[in-house]
């Protein structure tokens, strides 16, 4: 999917009003939504539709560092760092950010583009408030394809159907 395509079934996902796309583009994500709630497994779909929707660094920081990176106001929380993923991150971080943020931002936290990552930080040029949409939250998880996420996924899909 490009990004404008993404983004708007992100909002599909989350059950916000979906808009830039016409008609037909509305029912081929319609039919993509249904397609994913049938799946048996709707994490390998997210993860190969929604890789467009915005650039992704991996970076590390200090694990005493993470709590306060995600109190920043520069960052959105999502993923495994938004509490309706109702998942232990540990030292871990996953957050949106705007390219205009993004260098004083690793300077302030101290991050840099080393191994072992413990900062999955994504670079977005369009406004997101707190808390992230909730399809975000699980596209995001559905890109770390591990069994925990997955299984999450399919929670909180079934989450957003009611």
């Amino acid at each position: 999917m490009s990004p404008r395509i993404a983004w708007a079934f992100m909002a599909l996902l989350s059950s916000e009003p979906v808009a830039g796309i016409s008609d037909r583009e509305r029912a081929r994500l319609e039919a993509k939504h249904r397609t994913l709630l049938a799946s048996p497994r709707p994490a390998v779909l997210l993860r190969s539709w929604l890789r467009s929707r915005a650039q992704l660094l991996r970076l590390a920081v200090s694990p005493s560092e993470v709590d306060g990176l995600l109190q920043d106001p520069r960052l959105v929380p999502s993923g495994i760092s938004d509490a309706r993923s109702e998942m232990s991150a540990g030292s871990e971080a996953e957050a949106y950010v705007r390219p205009g943020d993004l260098e004083q931002l690793m300077a302030d936290h101290l991050m840099a583009a080393v191994n072992p990552a413990n900062v999955w930080l994504y670079v977005i040029d369009r406004p997101l408030a707190r808390p992230a949409p909730l399809g975000l939250v699980i596209a995001d998880l559905a890109d770390h394809d591990r069994a925990r996420e997955d299984a999450r996924v399919e929670e909180l899909l079934r989450v957003a159907r009611r």
